[in-house]
């Protein structure tokens, strides 16, 4: 599978050079400017597998809007351009700001290759699937699918409906009333929201457990085959569900968070926790629930060593009891959390949230 690269380079002759460089190779320029203003709208429209851009950038200049980018995206994947004889002491600035790596001007093909493919590597995936966090989501999806079997048993593989309540561009998990085992490959049709196309994947069976006493099955599925327009699709989706509130992230481990009503300053702050974080809602699970509406004083805390803090203002939109009288889950709305805070949590998310493969 191809991997998709967003060049931007103020010099057209640098451009063209680039281009030369990885023809006839699995690299291909998914789009090109000369500009870097307007990068991270770029970003979000091609979804690139990596950046290469130039340190010197009209506009803002290369430095600056990798600082940008990455508060906005923390998974994007930026290899920095430059001339030694003009930008050999902006290197060090990059790689601190979070470049992925560098490239020296004129291009060599031989360090160009080797630079994209040490980034590509370590960006992990199977077959070149990107690996991304998995989305929780709020509304399930239908998935139709069949069992991969080989020889004349393919051709009699029952067409079977499932729903997957977490997805990424790495894999998704999957709800069924069918037993299956790990290893097993599976072909699917995906059902997004408000498209008539379903999204059109092969996949491997990573986890396979038994829910309600073997009535009901979760697998969690890796993605082996999917198109590229696909796999943007399911991007564009992870990232609208998430940015809405329609959708949250599953950590890798319960994250402690403490509230009390907003202005409350005497009240004591009651301890819950939570399974599911997104950039601008999360699930509180607690003992005793807030009414709902109710504006909340709220930190998060994680870290075994060093304790971590993000302090922000929520609302609790709706309260679900999961265990009467004893457990309850909170969806509680980001209102207020200052910038440095958002990109702490930017980072929480990206470094606890698990993939959709790994799970289900």
């Amino acid at each position: 599978m191809a991997t998709s690269i967003l060049l931007i380079e103020p010099v057209t002759a640098e451009r063209l050079h680039f281009k030369q460089v990885i023809a006839n190779t699995d690299y291909v320029i998914c789009h090109e400017t000369a500009t870097a203003d307007d990068v991270s709208h770029l970003y979000m429209k091609y979804r690139p597998d990596l950046v290469v851009m130039s340190i010197v950038s009209t506009g803002k200049g290369g430095l600056q809007l990798l600082k940008e980018l990455k508060q906005v995206h923390p998974d994007i994947r930026v290899l920095m351009t430059f001339n030694p004889t003009k930008g050999a002491f902006l290197v060090s600035k990059t790689m601190e700001s979070g470049a992925a790596g560098y490239i020296r001007k004129p291009f060599k093909s031989e360090e160009v290759l080797e630079k994209l493919a040490r980034v590509k590597e370590s960006a992990g995936g199977a077959a070149g699937v990107r690996k991304r966090k998995a989305a929780r989501l709020e509304k399930v999806l239908m998935v139709r699918y069949k069992a991969i079997q080989k020889g004349i048993m393919g051709l009699f593989a029952k067409e079977v409906i499932g729903f997957s309540e977490d997805i990424s561009t790495g894999g998704l998990g999957l709800k069924t009333s069918v037993a299956h085992a790990e290893g097993d490959n599976l072909r699917m049709a995906i059902q997004l929201p408000n498209s008539k196309k379903p999204v059109k994947a092969e996949g491997v069976i990573r986890r396979a457990k038994s829910i309600l006493k073997g009535q009901s099955y979760s697998v969690g599925v890796e993605f082996t085959k999917i198109e590229p327009v696909d796999l943007d699709r399911i991007d564009t989706y992870v990232i609208q569900v998430t940015t809405h509130g329609e959708g949250y992230f599953q950590m890798a481990q319960p994250i402690v968070v403490h509230c009390k009503k907003a202005g409350d300053y005497l009240g004591a702050k009651k301890k819950g926790f939570t399974n599911y974080l997104g950039v601008s809602s999360f699930y509180l699970t607690c003992r005793s629930p807030f009414p709902d509406g109710s504006e909340l004083d709220i930190e998060i805390e994680w870290g075994e060593k060093v304790k971590e803090q993000i302090s922000l203002v929520g609302e609790v939109k709706k309260t679900i009891e999961v265990t009467k009288g004893m457990v309850y889950d909170s969806l509680v709305s980001i209102k207020d959390i200052d910038p440095e805070a958002g990109k702490k949590l930017g980072t929480l998310i990206r470094d606890m949230a698990v993939d959709a493969s790994t799970h289900g």
